[in-house]
């Protein structure tokens, strides 16, 4: 009874709250070692890049225009999801051009005795890829996350690039969305750009480099509505728009929705 007053306390204080939850598996336990070698995931808000943490808010040269420091929908993305990272200092190589595969050497603990992290993909798997020839990749690699993801049901999990509003021109992970309320595994299959590396050269994928982004979401239908005299649509709009103001970022915060992702 106390547990269930505690859980109807804890729902009305948070009522829109939900779990992700990130468990490692068994097979990527190491014996008689610490948990701190598997990097967790972390809030995206954690890693906001350097670029944005450092754009002034106002562009002083143009009369204080603003710039995109103060569109509060851009910020709300870096708001929304979590980086999967990566624990270990992996080097890859491709071996014998651009029809060979690649070697990996991997910065392991000595008493590491799990899987391997990072399987292939062959040509026959991916070859219609676009970035697949333009990146001569020959094949997609496959990181095999060590993490088991569960959401709560009804909710699937969105997974991204983990550039967010940039782009990698040596890396490039596979687009998905995955019920991970009823399908916890999942492995994240990517691209090195073989065009900026030498033959014999290493791409290096670092120790807390973010592998995807994972954003979970609520599934639910959508019928599409097109129209083109909305009168009941437009006359809102006209409102909203007398309503803002000249302020549009504080007038946005006021009527969006705050949302957390811990």
């Amino acid at each position: 009874m106390i547990s269930f007053l505690r859980t109807l306390k804890n729902s009305l204080k948070n009522p829109y709250s939900k779990e992700i939850k990130f468990s490692l598996m068994d097979k990527y336990k190491i014996e008689n070692s610490t948990d701190d070698f598997w990097l967790p995931p972390i809030p995206v808000m954690k890693r906001i890049p350097e670029w944005y943490k450092k754009m002034v808010s106002y562009n002083q040269d143009l009369i204080n225009q603003p710039t995109i420091k103060k569109c509060p929908p851009v910020l709300e993305i870096y708001r929304h999801g979590y980086y999967i990272l990566n624990s270990v200092d992996i080097s890859i190589k491709q071996m014998t051009g651009p029809n060979g595969f690649d070697s990996f050497i991997y910065d392991y603990p000595p008493n590491y005795s799990g899987p391997t992290l990072i399987n292939e993909h062959g040509r026959v798997q991916v070859h219609k890829v676009p970035l697949i020839d333009k990146w001569k990749s020959n094949h997609a690699n496959k990181y095999n996350n060590p993490w088991l993801i569960k959401t709560p049901p009804g909710y699937s999990t969105l997974f991204l690039n983990p550039t967010i509003n940039d782009v990698s021109d040596t890396y490039y992970a596979f687009e998905a969305i995955v019920d991970t309320d009823k399908w916890h595994e999942i492995n994240f299959p990517f691209i090195v750009n073989w065009n900026k590396i030498n033959l014999g050269q290493e791409y290096v994928f670092k120790r807390g480099d973010p592998i995807v982004l994972a954003v979970p979401f609520k599934r639910t239908n959508f019928n599409l509505n097109v129209s083109y005299n909305d009168k009941k649509l437009n006359k809102t709009h006209k409102q909203l728009s007398v309503n803002k103001g000249m302020n549009f970022s504080n007038f946005y915060k006021k009527i969006s929705d705050k949302m957390n992702f811990k």
